[in-house]
């Protein structure tokens, strides 16, 4: 079944232009998805990110970013390829897959702008972007959280059900791909550039979102 919500498209075509690159990160664009994000205007309130000490290194932050962006990919890359494996219309067994892909990565973005945020900004030129990066990761799991309470009492027997599924609030927003274009953004910041290049789990990040490319790609 060729999944068309907003969360799954987003986070597995953005993945394709991380193909290739040898320093962790490109500065190619992000194509844009139907989902707005943690756009300002739609995002949930979160408490605003205080920060941590901001004693930690520049590189240390970065490692944090990509270590932790990595199972989000992961399980989006699982969760597309099992959803397109699905027989058309089968909306009970796409329901039970979208439903187990929320309770897994919500707390994975959750966990990750937490850790960010106890972190704290490395120096005051990156405070701009380090509560850029909080903020995105709290607010999309948010997202996401609320999307999956939305389908929760969706019946997959009701004709309009695909419908339904389709105007679930969050659906939308819940949207973890763009933590490619934040990735690409911070990757490209002259703060930031030299440790993403020089980032195992950066590297790492990219070989897992290379991995799915490809299967898109098939």
């Amino acid at each position: 079944m060729r999944v068309r919500f907003a969360v799954v498209g987003a986070s597995l075509s953005a993945a394709v232009v991380l193909v290739g690159c040898s320093s962790a990160i490109t500065g190619a664009a992000v194509p844009e998805s139907g989902g707005s994000g943690a756009d300002a205007s739609t995002a949930p309130t979160s408490k605003s990110s205080s920060g941590g000490s901001g004693k930690g290194s520049v590189q240390e932050w970065v490692d944090t970013f990509c270590a932790g962006s990595a199972p989000v990919f992961e399980l989006s890359g699982e969760f597309f390829v099992a959803a397109n494996k699905l027989p058309s219309k089968d909306y009970a067994a796409l329901k039970s897959t979208m439903i187990g892909y929320f309770q897994q990565v919500a707390p994975e973005l959750e966990d990750l702008g937490e850790e960010l945020d106890a972190l704290g900004a490395p120096s005051g030129s990156t405070t701009a972007l380090h509560e850029e990066a909080v903020e995105y990761f709290r607010s999309t799991a948010g997202f996401v959280r609320k999307a999956m309470t939305g389908m929760a009492p969706l019946d997959p027997a009701d004709p309009a059900f695909a419908t339904k599924l389709n105007k679930v609030e969050g659906g939308k927003e819940a949207n973890p791909g763009l933590a490619v274009k934040l990735a690409n953004k911070l990757a490209a910041d002259p703060a930031f550039k030299p440790a993403f290049t020089a980032s195992s789990d950066c590297e790492a990040m990219n070989r897992v979102l290379t991995e799915y490319a490809s299967v898109l790609k098939g």
